[in-house]
């Protein structure tokens, strides 16, 4: 599993950001000291600081070169991985300083468009990829025309997210994933970060001017943390990545969860669910949740979280809990919002 990405995509996967180097607050370093993990996972970064969509959507592009190459130069048990061994892709993109791309949707559109021409290309240069995870910015806290990437754009960036992956579902040839003629990686939500500043989110979430060094658009060790955070949950509760992300053998004895909470709901108004965990041979040392809506907690003890819907549907809440052996279980529970 890689990165496709530009600077703020490499320090949240792998470098951690830019003043303190701080690795260990980044995905890769989490994930792989995370016993859950499946032990044949490779986690590869090939996201570059200063890289951007257009970079990425041209193959002859040296970002591509450079990318490849990582993937070449990485050894386990004594052996190069290929190119064709990669198949799961995390995609993190944006246009630097968009302003030059006119006026929503305009910019948004030729986002779309070069976004289209990446994902094709992670297809070309890694034949065998079978799934990309597309996420969006985190909030700026800089509204400068002449910004890498300030406010209003980092929002709207979403947008050409949910419309590529629609294209998709709609059938578009341009973005076929299966069969002999397959263009592309079947294509899915990874995290959504975007947080409205210190408005909280539904699950309590908050993004600050802390989570970014000074120029406001490139995340602090408390903003690669928070990235990390999210992106772990995802991949431990989500049911496109839980088969493959999370090992399979047992130590030990396995874990235990059973979830429970409120099964009708209404819009709006707080509630509370409750994993009930058990390890008969040794204790649980984390607990991640996912509420069908984009929102996501990691914790070590949180098995009681508040949490608000404010769209009406069907959600599908999942906990997986992890013991000190690495056993997993996980749990749902279905609720309808009116």
């Amino acid at each position: 599993m890689l990165s496709v990405g530009m600077s703020n995509t490499t320090q949240e996967w792998a470098v951690g950001d830019n003043v303190t180097r701080d690795f260990t607050q980044a995905f890769r370093y989490r994930a792989t000291s995370d016993p859950a993990l499946n032990p044949q996972m490779v986690i590869i970064d090939c996201a570059q600081g200063g890289r951007d969509v257009v970079n990425w959507s041209s193959l002859r592009d040296p970002t591509w070169a450079t990318a490849i190459q990582r993937v070449r130069n990485t050894i386990v048990d004594g052996q190069h991985i290929t190119t064709n061994q990669v198949q799961i892709a995390w995609v993190k993109l944006a246009f630097r300083e968009p302003a030059g791309y006119g006026p929503f949707p305009s910019h948004v559109q030729q986002f779309q468009n070069y976004l289209e021409m990446t994902i094709r290309n992670i297809k070309t240069a890694f034949p065998n990829v079978k799934m990309a995870f597309v996420s969006t910015r985190t909030r700026s806290y800089s509204n400068s025309a002449t910004g890498e990437n300030p406010e209003p754009y980092a929002y709207e960036t979403g947008f050409g997210v949910k419309w590529m992956i629609q294209k998709q579902i709609d059938g578009d040839p341009s973005l076929r994933f299966s069969g002999p003629d397959a263009v592309a990686p079947y294509l899915s939500w990874g995290p959504y970060f975007w947080i409205d500043g210190e408005n909280r989110r539904s699950d309590g979430a908050i993004w600050t001017c802390n989570d970014l060094i000074s120029d406001f658009t490139h995340p602090s060790s408390s903003g690669v943390y928070k990235v990390s955070r999210q992106l772990l949950a995802f991949f431990k509760t989500d049911p496109t990545s839980t088969p493959w992300y999370l090992k399979k053998t047992v130590v030990g004895q396995q874990p235990s969860v059973t979830l429970s909470g409120p099964t009708t709901i209404t819009a709006g108004t707080s509630v509370q669910f409750s994993a009930l965990a058990n390890d008969p041979d040794g204790q649980i040392r984390e607990i991640v949740w996912s509420f069908d809506d984009g929102d996501y907690i990691w914790s070590t003890s949180n098995s009681s979280p508040l949490k608000t819907f404010f769209v009406p549907g069907t959600y599908t809440i999942r906990v997986t809990v992890t013991d000190n052996d690495g056993n997993t279980a996980t749990g749902t529970l279905t609720a309808t919002v009116h």
